[in-house]
């Protein structure tokens, strides 16, 4: 019988912070605006719900776009969010798409799109997406307001947007269908990101059972196998800052069940705390 040695993740809360001038951009832990929270987990500093070191800054208009763009809502009577909406994508006069607003924070407006990046394109402010995502994380990411939403099973509507550590109304986006062990992502992601794994722990308690894994994209570090990290945005792709309750090492991500092989020479692959289950696949990490 095969015995694993099962690691603690080391995650952060996914805190989406909505500032004025910023593109939303990956928290790598010193973030004035977000610090971490003590994981419940015996010797594990990790777990606030959400993606591992995701915590994305704020979305953002290019300097000097203004926020609501000329252009008359259409069909407010039969929208279901005033003045447009996220998801629906209706309420904007196209070619003019709605987004949140950036001057008031839980409000929708309409703007412009210059480049309609959608899942797997890179970005670095609202109009690098198009109508219906958004620009978290340098990647943009689509709004949703259930998992049928999302279109994948391996997609859940689950990333809150925050702003100041407070969720925004009714701006969630879905997570990634990437696979964590391939290097290009499955074309999920960006080039130069990193497919990373997270979960969202809705009380606070990574053994609890209650977590939910997914799956997000994230610039990728340059730290490897068993280099020393703070959080998996210090590894490089395919890699996972993971607490062994010694210290924090970047480890390279494999697939546990079914066994996919990932690991060599004397590393094998053992599971994580919590369990990495996505759609039926359970991930774990080489040591």
């Amino acid at each position: 019988m095969t015995h694993y040695t099962r690691f603690s993740l080391l995650v952060w809360m996914l805190a989406l912070a909505v500032a004025g001038a910023g593109c939303a951009t990956a928290d790598t832990g010193d973030d004035d605006d977000i610090g971490p929270i003590a994981d419940a987990a015996p010797g594990a500093p990790d777990a606030r719900p959400g993606a591992p070191d995701a915590r994305p800054g704020a979305p953002d208009a290019r300097p000097g776009a203004p926020d609501a763009q000329p252009g008359a809502p259409d069909a407010a009577a039969t929208c279901p969010r005033t003045p447009c909406d996220l998801v629906a994508q209706c309420g904007c006069t196209p070619p003019q798409v709605c987004d949140l607003s950036l001057t008031n924070l839980g409000e929708t407006t309409c703007r412009t799109v210059d480049t309609p990046g959608m899942v797997g394109s890179a970005c670095s402010a609202l109009q690098d997406c198009a109508g219906g995502f958004v620009c978290v994380d340098g990647n943009c990411q689509q709004y949703c307001n259930v998992d049928a939403d999302c279109g994948d099973p391996r997609r859940k509507c689950i990333i809150t947007l925050q702003s100041g550590g407070t969720p925004i109304p009714n701006a969630t986006t879905c997570s990634s269908a990437c696979d964590p062990t391939d290097a290009a992502a499955g074309g999920l992601c960006p080039a130069g990101f990193s497919c990373t794994l997270s979960f969202d722990d809705p009380d606070m308690d990574p053994q609890s059972g209650d977590e939910i894994p997914f799956a997000t994209c994230n610039q990728a570090g340059s730290a490897t196998q068993g280099q020393t990290c703070s959080t998996t945005s210090d590894c490089a792709i395919n890699h996972l800052c993971i607490n062994t309750g010694t210290g924090s090492v970047c480890a390279r991500v494999c697939t546990l069940s079914p066994a996919g092989g990932e690991c060599s020479g004397t590393t094998s692959c053992g599971g994580l705390v919590p369990r990495m289950v996505i759609a039926g696949t359970e991930y774990g990490a080489c040591l």
